[in-house]
């Protein structure tokens, strides 16, 4: 949300309090070749899309109720939000694809690495590149400018470890930009990817960088329903110590550096060894080696998949935010919290939710008790508290310690986190347009 106005960001604040809500208060607008569809679109869910992120390119798709001409192809497409009257970009980039079938038309809209596969780094032996003892990041800045359609290339400078490609392994003029960029990713560990908005960027793979504060917070039983968070470890062991070595020309192992992992409370074998061989030549240390990797195993990543009950206008790969899971045990609730950095957000722009993927490190986990209050004697204490009457009409008994009555509007008021305490799940249902109450 970094390059929204201030306007923009009150606007989401706002239309956001109520994340019930949230989806209804947003809507979305498309553009091809600078004519309005969003009238056009078909009514179902998946009619317009961000496909899943697997690679640096951002690509929508798309199926409209109308014949788009062919004189389309390759014309701007947009998506923009209109939240609380500010109109806010969420996707920029070209048609790519698209198919007709009567009066119907599916098309693919992309980011420009989109057509990185297809494009080669240069016309001639002039444009061959070639580094040697180079910031990663630099390769990565000239390749992005090889690929037309950037509206800028924003790519902070990342010093190390230092990248070389010379002589056999330099890139040639007729070597593609995509397989270029994976040679540079798997020497740097930097990932290269585009904004929704058109614009090349790159950061170091790993959580949230630094310190920057979350951008936003993702809450299980809020943002989302109980049971829908997905959580996998994505280290395949854990280890004490982590030890570099190399091969001597007499076929001797010599080791090089250790250093310890920091686990934490998590408990770990002392014997545990991660080994990783550390070749001549130029590029990090063996020491600086195992410092890094000793506090990759340290972080103990986790990698997150969780839905959204609306589009997370102004997120994008990269951004730092908060996922709370909350686990209903017996007594009370487990609270965990993960630090998270983004890396995908797909969302379903036609049903208004969104889709997820982080990778985060658990920073808190407590044990919240159930705060049970006692009911108050009633006359219809014989009915049950929660159900339907003699006509099917379904009723909420402020019996319940989650319900009470305003006598100045004459309605009954719910306590979404009472409830939650007490094993239900208060939500509105916009598609049945009324409060549902789930168990």
């Amino acid at each position: 949300m970094k390059d929204l106005t201030s306007r923009q960001l009150a606007a989401i604040r706002e239309a956001s309090r109520n994340r019930l809500s949230y989806a209804s208060a947003t809507e979305r607008l498309l553009t091809i070749a600078g004519k309005d569809y969003s009238g056009f679109l078909k009514a179902e869910s998946g009619a317009l899309r961000i496909r899943d992120q697997e690679g640096p390119a951002v690509v929508l798709e798309g199926t409209l109720q109308t014949r788009l001409p062919l004189s389309a192809d390759q014309e701007e497409c947009r998506v923009d939000y209109l939240v609380k009257g500010e109109r806010i970009p969420g996707f920029l980039g070209k048609v790519v694809s698209l198919s007709t079938r009567g009066y119907r038309t599916n098309f693919l809209a992309a980011t420009p690495f989109y057509d990185a596969p297809t494009t080669p780094i240069g016309e001639g032996p002039d444009d061959d590149l070639d580094y040697l003892n180079a910031a990663p990041t630099d390769a990565l800045y000239e390749l992005a400018s090889r690929v037309a359609g950037y509206r800028a290339v924003e790519i902070p400078r990342i010093a190390l470890p230092r990248f070389t490609a010379q002589g056999g392994d330099a890139f040639r003029w007729n070597d593609y930009v995509s397989e270029s960029v994976e040679v540079v990713e798997g020497a740097s560990g930097i990932v290269f990817e585009d904004t929704p908005l058109s614009v090349a960027t790159a950061r170091a793979e790993g959580t949230v960088l630094g310190d920057a504060e979350p951008e936003w917070t993702f809450e299980e039983g809020i943002d989302f329903d109980f049971e829908e968070l997905e959580v996998s470890s994505r280290q395949e062991g854990r280890y004490a110590r982590v030890v570099a070595w190399r091969e001597l020309a007499d076929g001797t192992v010599q080791r090089l550096a250790s250093a310890e992992v920091d686990n934490g409370p998590r408990k770990v074998d002392r014997d545990a060894t991660s080994f990783v061989e550390h070749a001549d030549g130029p590029g990090e240390s063996a020491h600086q080696l195992v410092r890094d990797r000793a506090h990759e195993l340290g972080q103990n990543e986790f990698g997150l998949a969780f839905p959204c009950r609306y589009i997370p206008v102004g997120l994008a790969r990269g951004a730092p935010v908060l996922v709370r899971g909350r686990e209903r045990i017996p007594g009370g609730t487990i609270v965990r919290e993960y630090r998270s950095r983004l890396t995908g957000v797909s969302p379903d722009i036609w049903a208004k939710k969104g889709q997820l993927t982080a990778v985060g490190t658990q920073t808190r986990e407590v044990f919240e008790a159930s705060k049970r209050e006692a009911a108050r004697p009633r006359a219809d204490a014989v009915r049950p508290p929660l159900g339907r009457d003699w006509l099917g009409r379904p009723y909420l008994s402020t019996s319940l310690p989650w319900v009470s009555y305003d006598p100045v509007t004459g309605r009954g008021v719910i306590d979404r986190e009472k409830a939650k305490e007490e094993g239900f799940d208060v939500y509105y249902d916009e598609e049945e347009e009324r409060i549902m109450v789930a168990r």
